[in-house]
């Protein structure tokens, strides 16, 4: 099927849209500018409250959250042993868009898409967990077919971020001017063997359709945001000055790979840019919601005012479980006697209680009710008890205060299902807290659950906040100009499945008519009069 025009989609993870667009129209990323003033191009909407852990499986999947069910990128909720843990083969509701087109007889690259399982029958190749910012599988670089993996070790290289850790890049030391520095150059390295690797296959075959994503903006955005941002709590003007900033440096090299890869791609070929989500300052309450949450249970047990009565390990538990992810916890309790007896009583702590904290993203606070009939030691009976309950959590939180800013700690709780009503919505969090994000959340308070103080373990300083994309498109029969009508993240696998003349059935979203060619000539030629045009980002 290589005679149809080939499909090129470029992704890139968390590459701040607003700051593309900012730095594009002053010319400092100047193949963006060309794209934005050539491509069709549109606001992308995220699913609501998930978006960080959720954009890419919806992405990929052409589903909603509550069909895909997949709410933190790989993990899944065990209703057993009350943890996340990675989801499994077996696990998965759906298949990423890319297995149906190669059943279809579409020949298919795809390189480092983010929270993906590879497929063990592809017509073509795909590459997981090589450059990426989170590991899907522990053992890292995989590849099918398997030798592909080898070969890109050799002539490419491996990650330069290494470690147990999933996230490789919060292992990176990145506190000194050399140890950023050092950062920095091993993410510049990575743009440019992304873009080597991605020439190379462009140029080894005309792929229907090849996807290649990249993720060192992601990675920069979280480490580095305090040197790009002078208002940054931990904004450091001086090793600012002495070392740049790391996020742009990023940013421009991310451009001039656009720029090479550009030169190979077949001029026949429609280009997709895709860009999930975006970065600002860290302000979140992820970190120690639980502990917001264990004082709110026990004020409902114990008159106000009463202290809450924790084990001392649990007071470990927000370091814990915000530097170590699900799947090293795991492994950590198997062979660690100290780390085994916290891990298994706070299990066991959690199976008491009738709420607790399941974390979506640090943009977005997570609570799961202890469900009779959904958790395996479920408490909270269905129906009104449990309405009741979510109401009452809502009402509380709103008390709480915010006591470095004296705002409100949240600006709505949401109930999950009002959102997602869909076969998976028992995946989810139960309620949504979205917080209030105008400065540090260090210290909280209200009657109910006194104050709650918990200070940053971490080592982020960016965190996602946007909750758009953008997509641009260009080629034969797209025009320029914006695309002024409303697109879900959801409308971009029918978007390439009507592009390719591939069935669009079993995906939730409808194509993006200015992108997938299905507008009229008169609308094509009053868009294509619009020239350069603002995003609103």
């Amino acid at each position: 099927m290589t005679s149809r025009r080939p499909l090129i989609v470029l992704g890139f993870d968390a590459l701040d849209p607003g700051l593309v667009t900012q730095w594009a129209r002053a010319g400092d990323m100047p193949t963006f500018r060309r794209l934005l003033e050539t491509s069709a191009s549109g606001v992308v909407d995220n699913p609501l409250g998930l978006e960080a852990g959720s954009v890419w499986p919806t992405f990929t999947t052409g589903v909603m959250p509550d069909e895909h069910g997949q709410f933190n990128a790989g993990y899944l909720f065990d209703t057993t042993a009350y943890e996340l843990r990675v989801l499994t083969p077996a696990e998965r509701t759906r298949e990423p868009f890319w297995a149906g087109f190669s059943r279809a007889g579409y020949r298919v690259a795809v390189v480092d898409v983010p929270y993906v399982l590879l497929e063990e029958q592809l017509n073509g190749v795909q590459v997981v967990d090589w450059l990426t910012h989170v590991r899907t599988w522990p053992a890292g670089l995989a590849s099918q077919p398997s030798h592909v993996a080898g070969e890109i070790a050799a002539k490419h290289g491996v990650n330069p971020f290494t470690g147990p850790n999933l996230c490789p890049t919060n292992d990176a030391a990145v506190g000194s001017a050399a140890e950023i520095e050092t950062f920095r150059d091993h993410l510049l390295w990575r743009v440019d063997r992304k873009a080597a690797l991605f020439s190379e296959l462009l140029d080894r075959e005309r792929w229907d359709l090849f996807l290649g994503v990249f993720h060192e903006a992601h990675d920069v955005g979280h480490m580095c945001w305090h040197l790009h941002d002078p208002a940054s709590p931990q904004h450091d003007p001086a090793l600012a000055a002495q070392i740049g900033d790391p996020v742009r440096a990023v940013y421009m090299a991310i451009d001039a790979a656009v720029g090479r890869l550009l030169q190979v791609i077949d001029p026949t070929a429609t280009l997709v840019v895709y860009i999930s989500h975006g970065m600002a300052i860290e302000y979140t309450a992820t970190r120690f919601f639980d502990d917001i949450l264990f004082a709110l249970e026990n004020a409902y047990e114990r008159p106000h005012g009463t202290a809450p009565r924790r084990h001392w390990t649990e007071y470990a538990a927000p370091a814990y479980r915000t530097l170590v992810p699900p799947a090293i916890r795991r492994r950590l309790a198997r062979t660690t006697p100290v780390v085994s007896a916290y891990h298994h009583r706070h299990m066991d702590q959690l199976k008491r209680r009738r709420f607790f904290e399941l974390t979506p993203n640090h943009a977005t606070g997570g609570i799961r009710i202890n469900l009779k009939g959904r958790e395996s030691a479920g408490c909270v009976a269905p129906g009104r008890e449990f309405e009741t309950l979510c109401d009452r959590l809502a009402a509380d939180l709103t008390e709480v205060v915010n006591l470095d800013t004296g705002r409100p700690l949240v600006t709505s709780v949401i109930k999950t299902s009002d959102l997602y009503p869909g076969p998976m919505r028992h995946a989810l969090p139960d309620l949504l807290v979205e917080w209030e994000k105008s400065g540090p959340i260090n210290r909280v308070a209200s009657p109910k659950i006194g104050t709650v103080v918990r200070r940053y373990h971490g080592v982020r300083t960016g965190d996602h906040v946007q909750k758009r994309g953008l997509v641009l498109g260009s080629g034969d029969g797209i025009a320029a100009g914006p695309i002024h009508h409303s697109i879900r993240t959801i409308d971009l696998a029918p978007t390439f499945a009507a592009l390719l003349g591939v069935s669009g059935d079993g995906f939730a979203g409808v194509p993006i008519p200015e992108i997938a060619g299905l507008i009229t000539d008169r609308a094509r030629t009053t868009k294509g009069q619009t020239g350069q045009h603002a995003l609103g980002i």
